[in-house]
Parts: structure tokens; C-alpha cells; sequence
């Protein structure tokens, strides 16, 4: 009936260990002492992947076993989470570093959980999408609804009874500037989102299981390449401001993103030549997920008269010059009697199909861009200019090195 425990549990060698997320974390071999089923911990340690450990302090009372009672901390800086190289098996590799503060307090009926997590600046993680289901809506659920209005309603008491969990947290999340997040989307690695930004989300779970999250993350700089319908493979920067925001509903944020690729194309001039014009096309994504808009943009910083002429057109003609200019790379005004030629729709099949085939032979080494570029002289022969460039991070991405140049034939 009182069952009374007292003695000592002493580790040797445990780990906690999670090989899809990288996780290895070594327990001390430190004694745990049990004094009359009370377990006490003085700065147990907790080590990663390296020296820096997290500490834990305070005590499980478990003398009654209907309720124990809880009073824990943990606390590290500097932690380093995750340390692992790229394998077949792993959804989550490359280096997290964290400062943490965790306290916990109270019954298993009525607990109290307060924390802090800070991702550091030295972070660079990837995560592996190996999944991306596909989302069908079944507009036909609530058309028709059959209710039984002899069966009485549960009691009050019985439903607050199944949705009370008991836990009433509050936890922050705050992401530095400087940390590198990366999710890949493909298995070929050839669609995905690298940023780097800051904020900060604050979670709130109740007693009655509703969970709450709060906070924004702003990108600083970051890229994304990925498929779009009839448009082949891009490479997109995400302008600098763009924003995720949560209010609430943990599943439904606020996007604020805008993207753009850098495009060069002829544009016919009044005397029959043409010039090369340099477009920044793109997509700007707004509202909530659930109810998400998409825009494609498209603007000429470099060329005051095709700006002009951009700035003259409605939204929708906007739209629709943006996803010509990403899915054929050629200015399809009607004014522009440039803009569908043969040799443009080669050079443009050419340059995609060099840089997927570049992009992959260099994967893990370097970043690579090839372009083709064909300018009319004034005499009226054409010329075909090549680029290039090269680039690689060092240091944990502290140096970026970039080596280009051009040549025309």
C-alpha cells in the first residue's frame, strides 16, 4: 500500500539516441540516488556533440503513485545539438548549436512548463522532406449531416474531462541572425529553401489542450528552386523582409514572400535592332496558408522605357508577361517584335538544360551558373556571349568565395 523506495542508479555508457534526426546525447556517469522515492538530481549533465553540456536540477517525488510531483531545470549554452554529415537514413543533418532554460513544476495532473530556446548564429541544419502529401478537399463533407436528436448530449463535466491535459506551457523560440535553415524538397536535391534570418515564436499550450503560437520570422536573405506548373526549374533569391507570421492557429500563418530570378532578353527597338534588357521575374506570396495568394511579378529595374511600359500594363497582363518570361525566358509583349525567335527559345533551352546538368555534377562541391546571352551589333550581325560563375562557402558559411567572368564568341 506505501510501497517505499531508497537506493541508487548508476549509468555507464547511456545514450539517448535518435539516428533520423541525428540526435546522441551521452548521460554522465554520475550516480542518481533514490531517498525514500524521491529521486534528486544535482547538475546532471547531458552532453551533445560536444563538451558543452545541459544541466539538470531538482527532484521527482514519486512516493504517491496516483500523482507524482515534479520540480526540474534544465540549462545549457552553447549546446551542440546536432553534428552529422549527410547519409541515406537521416532527415535532419549538418550543425545546431543552442542555448536552452527549461523549468517544470508541478503534479502529473497539474503542470507548469516554462522555457527558453535560442538557435545560435552558428547554425547551418537541412531538413529532408521525404514526404509531401498532396491535399485533397472533400467539398461534399458538410452538405448533408445526419444527427440522432434522441441521443442526449454528453454531460458538461465529461467533455471538459477529455480535453483537460493538465499542461500549461509557455515556451519561446527565438532563431539569431545568421542561422542557416535548409529544407530540401526532392530526393535529387534540385528543389529546396535556404535562408537565413531571425525572430521569434512564443508557444502557448492550455489545460484544455489548445495550443497558440505567436511571433514572426523574417528572412534576411535566402533562395529557393523548385518546379512550378509549365514553368521548368528555377532558381528564386527571396527579397530581403520577407516574412512568415504566426497569430494563433499554429497550422494557418501569414506569408509575406516575394522571390525573383534575374532574366536577360531582347526587346526590339523602332529601327529593327534589339538590346538586351535584364528582368527580375518572380512570385509574391500573401495571406494566410489557408486562403494563400499568388502573384507573379515581372520589372525591369535596368531599362527606363521597358519599366515604363510594365508599369502601363494592368495587373493581369503583368501576370501573364511574368509567366511567359519564367516558362519560355523571352519577353512576350506585343509591342516586343524580339520576342519569339528561334534562336532565343534555343538559347533559353540550352541555358536550362547546361545549368540542371552543371548544378548536378557539382552538387556537393560548388554552386554553378552557366548563361547564354545573343546581342545584335550594329551591323546587324548577331554575337553569343557566355557567363559563368562559381561559388562556395567556407568556415561554416562565414566566407562565401563567388569567381565569375564572361566570354563572347
Amino acid at each position: 500500500d506505501a510501497l517505499l523506495f531508497n537506493g541508487a542508479l548508476m549509468p555507464r555508457n547511456m545514450h539517448v539516441l535518435s539516428d533520423p534526426y541525428s540526435l546522441d546525447f551521452t548521460l554522465a556517469n554520475d550516480t542518481i540516488a533514490f531517498t525514500n522515492s524521491r529521486v534528486e538530481f544535482d547538475n546532471f549533465k547531458f552532453y551533445g556533440a560536444d563538451e558543452n553540456p545541459l544541466a539538470l536540477n531538482g527532484y521527482v517525488d514519486f512516493s504517491d503513485f496516483e500523482e507524482l510531483f515534479l520540480s526540474l531545470s534544465l540549462r545549457g549554452s552553447n549546446f551542440k545539438i546536432v553534428e552529422s554529415q549527410r547519409s541515406s537514413n537521416k532527415v535532419l543533418f549538418g550543425d545546431m548549436y543552442g542555448d536552452f532554460f527549461a523549468r517544470v513544476i508541478g503534479s502529473t495532473s497539474d503542470l507548469t512548463v516554462r522555457g527558453l530556446v535560442r538557435v545560435l548564429p552558428t547554425t547551418n541544419i537541412t531538413y529532408i522532406m521525404t514526404e509531401t502529401p498532396l491535399y485533397q478537399g472533400d467539398r461534399l463533407e458538410d452538405i448533408v449531416t445526419f444527427v440522432d436528436f434522441s441521443a442526449p448530449p454528453p454531460p458538461r463535466d465529461e467533455m471538459l474531462k477529455k480535453t483537460f491535459m493538465g499542461i500549461d506551457m509557455n515556451m519561446s523560440l527565438s532563431i539569431e541572425d545568421g542561422a542557416k535553415l535548409n529544407c530540401e524538397f526532392s530526393a535529387d536535391k534540385q528543389s529546396y529553401i535556404n535562408v537565413q534570418g531571425g525572430g521569434s515564436v512564443t508557444m502557448l499550450y492550455t489545460p484544455e489542450g489548445v495550443i497558440n503560437l505567436q511571433g514572426r520570422y523574417t528572412i534576411n536573405e535566402g533562395e529557393m528552386k523548385y518546379t512550378l506548373p509549365i514553368i521548368p526549374l528555377k532558381t528564386f533569391t527571396i527579397h530581403n523582409g520577407s516574412y512568415i507570421e504566426f497569430t494563433g492557429n499554429p497550422t494557418n500563418p501569414v506569408l509575406n514572400v516575394a522571390a525573383t530570378e534575374r532574366v536577360r532578353a531582347a526587346v526590339g527597338q523602332s529601327d529593327g535592332s534589339s538590346r538586351s534588357v535584364a528582368f527580375d521575374t518572380g512570385l509574391k506570396i500573401t495571406n494566410s496558408l489557408d486562403n494563400m495568394g499568388l502573384m507573379f511579378t515581372i520589372e525591369a529595374p535596368e531599362d527606363q522605357a521597358v519599366q515604363n511600359e510594365l508599369a502601363a500594363c494592368s495587373a493581369e497582363e503583368k501576370n501573364k508577361l511574368a509567366v511567359a518570361m519564367l516558362a519560355t525566358g523571352m519577353y512576350l509583349s506585343g509591342s516586343n517584335s524580339k520576342g519569339f525567335t528561334a534562336g532565343n527559345a534555343l538559347n533559353n533551352f540550352l541555358q536550362n538544360e547546361i545549368n540542371n546538368i552543371a548544378g548536378r555534377a557539382f552538387s556537393t562541391m560548388v554552386d554553378v551558373n552557366v548563361g547564354m546571352e545573343q546581342t545584335t551589333r550594329d551591323d546587324g550581325t548577331s554575337r553569343t556571349d557566355y557567363s559563368f560563375k562559381f561559388s562556395r562557402r567556407f568556415f561554416s558559411d562565414r566566407l562565401n568565395v563567388v569567381i565569375g567572368g564572361k566570354v563572347s564568341a
